[in-house]
């Protein structure tokens, strides 16, 4: 089970994309192309982890490392809560906490009963790169029979592929609208060369647990430009909650 598997239609009808391209060269936000007659910002996909509701039901573990002294990733704030019925979400975040960037993530969750694993499965996570501080998002869907509890371990690391690079990005909130979060985000790349591949993760959290999380994917971007775009994410539903939200961009760089 992959994050490509969270594409739940009663999800995406809360996300709002405006993709607007600009150049630097240009006051006026204008399209930029490449050489070919293929638009240089196409919207991919768009997925989401959805928000779950507070009532943990299973019980969620997180399995340190043998070797503590110098961990590259450490899984944080890892909860399992009933999902209306349709069985038992898992989300939480890994974080990287190594002095080097680290690439392709995957989790691994083992659902017990008792003492013994009836059940195990693997998360790839969205980003393909992350630095130190950085933190990505993950979400395992359980079946409803699952009593627990559920033991959270890094499964893989692997160094970022070649290319890989982190974008800078801003965000701003916008006025909440129904009880969603907007966010506005703009997106730079200030290479000297084209990137493709672009994929955006927010992520909304209330104090140090994940609410729910945005994938946006682009296809390009032009050297020295920019693109903005929106989402909007549904909250825990509580007023008093505190909640805030984080932003990883990465892509590939195309060789010059």
């Amino acid at each position: 089970m992959g994050f490509w598997g969270w594409r739940q239609a009663a999800w995406i009808a809360f996300i709002s994309v405006l993709v607007v391209a600009c150049s630097d060269a240009s006051p006026v936000a204008t399209l930029v192309v490449t050489p070919t007659p293929a638009p240089t910002l196409i919207i991919r996909q768009s997925t989401s982890g959805p928000p779950i509701t507070p009532r943990p039901t299973v019980e969620a573990l997180i399995s340190r490392p043998a070797d503590e002294s110098d961990p590259a990733v450490r899984i944080e704030s890892a909860h399992c809560s009933d999902s209306s019925g349709v069985g038992l979400a898992c989300m939480g975040v890994v974080r990287v906490v190594s002095g080097q960037p680290v690439g392709p993530i995957e989790i691994a969750a083992a659902v017990f009963e008792g003492e013994q694993v009836v059940d195990t499965l693997r998360v790839a996570l969205a980003p393909r790169m992350l630095t130190t501080g950085q933190a990505a998002p993950f979400h395992v869907q359980l079946a409803a029979a699952v009593s627990g509890p559920v033991l959270f371990s890094v499964a893989q690391t692997r160094p970022p592929s070649a290319g890989a690079v982190i974008l800078d990005a801003e965000t701003r909130e916008l006025q909440p609208v129904d009880g969603r979060r907007r966010i506005s985000v703009t997106v730079f790349n200030r290479y000297l060369a084209q990137v493709r591949s672009i994929r955006a993760v927010v992520s909304l959290f209330d104090g140090p647990q994940l609410v729910t999380y945005r994938i946006v994917e682009f296809d390009q971007l032009g050297s020295r430009s920019s693109l903005s775009f929106m989402v909007e994410l549904q909250g825990s539903g509580d007023p008093a909650s505190s909640t805030q939200h984080t932003l990883t961009v990465d892509a590939i760089l195309n060789p010059r």
